[in-house]
């Protein structure tokens, strides 16, 4: 008889899962697109983002700040310095346009398109 030890995975954290998490989100950003609407798609990235870390991350749901998810995507996902930076001015613009805040920056598609390869590197990174 061969004893032989596998490795126990843990089937809650399966990729397939991913989608079914915030598929509202993606459709949101989907329709974002339709309508070049880059405010209402920053949102909803950063909504994509905040719920990986949070799925990840064993923390209370009241509990998630920006800073946070800013911290928990530059420890696991190794990012640079400026892209660091550029991951907080993004996190500012979206405070922004959450909560309306007069002479904010707008968002481009570049930003949305970059918070949500930050999603799936960190997505990537966890598994």
């Amino acid at each position: 008889m061969i004893n032989f030890v596998t490795k126990r995975i843990d089937v809650s954290k399966l990729p397939y899962n991913s989608w079914d998490r915030n598929s509202r989100a993606r459709r949101e950003i989907f329709h974002s697109f339709l309508s070049n609407n880059p405010s209402f798609a920053l949102l909803n990235a950063w909504s994509e983002l905040e719920n990986d870390v949070r799925f990840y991350k064993v923390m209370k749901k009241s509990k998630i700040t920006s800073d946070i998810v800013i911290k928990e995507c530059t420890r696991v996902t190794n990012l640079s310095a400026d892209d660091k930076n550029r991951l907080i001015s993004i996190s500012q613009m979206r405070n922004g346009v959450a909560h309306a805040l007069p002479n904010r920056k707008k968002p481009s598609w570049s930003d949305v398109i970059f918070v949500l390869r930050i999603a799936k590197k960190y997505r990537r990174m966890k598994i």
